[in-house]
């Protein structure tokens, strides 16, 4: 199972994969800077601050039961 810092990781990962700097990030969800700045350094969240930010860079959430084979890659995949 993923933990908030591993979800951290991949969503930092995949605004530099974009090319979006932290700033247009936040610009771009309409997030306060250190709002999301606490989010990338991976502090709790709410689902729907999760969503958002997901939207944001092109990624979608799934939830699969646990012990599924591949689990991991369909945690958080991109559309």
């Amino acid at each position: 199972m993923l933990g908030i810092k591993d979800i951290a990781v991949l969503l930092i990962k995949q605004r530099k994969k974009l090319g979006i700097e932290q700033t247009d990030m936040y610009m771009r969800i309409g997030m306060k800077q250190q709002q999301y700045q606490r989010i990338e350094a991976g502090s709790d969240l709410k689902l729907s601050t999760l969503l958002r930010v997901l939207e944001g860079l092109d990624l979608e959430l799934s939830i699969t039961a646990k012990g599924e084979k591949n689990a991991f890659c369909f945690i958080l995949s991109e559309y």
